[in-house]
């Protein structure tokens, strides 16, 4: 799978591609169900080796955000269909969702293309509401041609996915996330899945820009520096390049169309109670999510939402506006006030965000009574130990890790309490191969956060489409010369 290219182009994905495909096949595999990780680990005294060993992987934001840039390679379809509304969708893996796998199959399509569609994308629900949106005199029925592909960029992976629609009256786009290149930053600042040497931990670190002693807070300097000043003037540029190719492509000339691009989604939220919790994959030295680097990451996706809103509201035509869909995840992002630690790792539904993916046993000995937990994705029954029990023994490591075939074993035993051991055991294997789609969700709406994503753009159409005066939707959510990327607007 390759994206299209011109003549002599040098394809600089090649080597990516085919590390992130390594595990195609074994992801259609329906008997495989994909795994969960276990949060708060101190391990550090494993050794990087190891790390490196099991953890060779590239997270799915995770780029905002994806990991599969194949783009379809089809002639312009052009037919008019008068018969039905047509939707259309293009974008990045926030746009496209990612499937993984999953029993039922969770997929859009068959995945011929790479793009990971996921079934319950948040174009599905718009699309499967059409009825409460629709324009008074348009058609019954609506189309979805869903074209948003993980990986997309600005430029001409969007001409791409244009060229392979028909007539559509309505286009969403939510792209972007990749342009600004966070997948480093992810890495540095919350996962530590490289097994390389991250430097200070970021509230660690005192250095100046230009001169850091860790990884994390030179790679926030790094996107800061792509979304500021002169570089944040050329990505709005890009983002309006891209609505004028829009506007002048023959799917669209003479179809009296609208487009209406959509924003990303801030991760975290203020709870002090996370500035104790880490998202590190076992065994390599933690970095715990700590308030300050949380609101700095929040910061960077604020800007990035901000040129995409700017840039869109610059035609100051009604048929092209932008979407703030941020306030989806109110109360559902990580780190919200009153959440534990177990909250953070898509164990329940009180986060919208997908975190890690690792399949963890826990034992917990006490004299002669042992107990077995259980916990990840695909397991029908989570179980988890009491939680003043497990926090009064993960500090407490005993002894070095320990392999066991392809498990790892790490074993805690308090000295005030000998009697009591807590046995965590994990598949180090479930984080490559047959996980790709797993890994790739990382950092991107959960079914429930699409869902939500799906009925702020819908209550928008109701707006533009039907002329609602409802005062319950806003006409949009962040003014024009305002900047939102905290919880109050800031306006000039």
């Amino acid at each position: 799978m390759s994206r299209r290219r011109p003549p002599g182009k040098p394809d600089t994905y090649a080597a990516k591609l085919a590390h992130m495909t390594s595990g195609l096949q074994a992801r259609e595999n329906r008997d495989y169900h994909p795994q969960q990780r276990f949060p708060a680990f101190k391990l550090s005294t494993i050794s990087s080796k190891m790390l490196s060993l099991h953890y060779n992987v590239l997270l799915g934001f995770l780029c905002l955000f994806s990991t599969v840039a194949a783009l379809p390679q089809h002639d312009s379809l052009t037919i008019a269909r008068a018969d039905k509304f047509v939707i259309g969708t293009m974008g990045d893996s926030w746009a496209s969702g990612v499937r993984y796998p999953h029993w039922p199959p969770n997929g859009y399509d068959d995945n011929k293309d790479g793009c990971m569609r996921y079934k319950y994308a948040w174009s599905t629900v718009v699309h499967s509401h059409y009825a409460e949106w629709a324009p008074g005199d348009a058609p019954r029925e609506a189309d979805l041609e869903f074209r948003a592909c993980s990986g997309g960029r600005l430029g001409d992976d969007m001409k791409d996915q244009m060229d392979l629609m028909s007539r559509p009256k309505l286009v969403l786009v939510e792209v972007g996330g990749n342009n600004a290149d966070f997948y480093p930053l992810a890495d540095a600042c919350l996962f530590h899945a490289e097994g390389k040497d991250y430097g200070k931990n970021y509230e660690d670190d005192t250095g100046p820009a230009g001169h850091r002693d860790s990884l994390c807070r030179t790679e926030i300097d790094l996107v800061r520096g792509r979304l500021t000043g002169n570089a944040m003037a050329d990505f709005q540029e890009e983002i309006k390049k891209q609505i004028h190719a829009w506007r002048g492509h023959k799917s669209v000339m003479g179809n009296d169309a609208t487009l209406m691009t959509v924003g990303y989604a801030r991760f975290f939220a203020e709870g002090l109670n996370c500035n104790n919790y880490t998202f590190n994959i076992p065994l390599s030295p933690p970095q715990n999510i700590v308030l300050k680097m949380r609101k700095e990451i929040n910061e960077l996706i604020g800007y990035m939402n901000d040129a995409i809103r700017v840039a869109t509201d610059s035609f100051k035509d009604d048929k092209i506006q932008y979407i703030d869909i941020d306030p989806a995840f109110q109360n559902h992002r990580f780190c919200e006030p009153g959440m534990d630690d177990k909250d953070q790792f898509n164990n329940n539904n009180n986060v919208w965000i997908w975190n890690e993916p690792l399949r963890i046993w826990i034992t917990i000995t006490q004299g002669t009574q042992v107990k077995e937990y259980l916990r990840g994705e695909g397991v029908v029954m989570q179980t988890f130990p009491p939680q003043d029990l497990y926090e009064s023994l993960i500090g407490h490591q005993e002894g070095q890790a320990t392999q066991d075939g392809e498990y790892t074993i790490v074993n805690y035993r308090d000295a005030k309490t000998p009697d009591t051991k807590m046995t965590i055991k994990f598949k180090t294997m479930d984080r490559v191969g047959p996980l790709n789609g797993s890994k790739a969700r990382t950092l991107h709406p959960t079914e429930l956060g699409h869902k939500a994503m799906g009925e702020i753009i819908i209550q928008r159409l109701k707006q533009v489409m039907q002329g609602s005066k409802d005062p319950a939707i806003l006409p949009r959510l962040c003014l024009s010369g305002c900047t939102c990327n905290g919880a109050v607007p800031l306006c000039t």
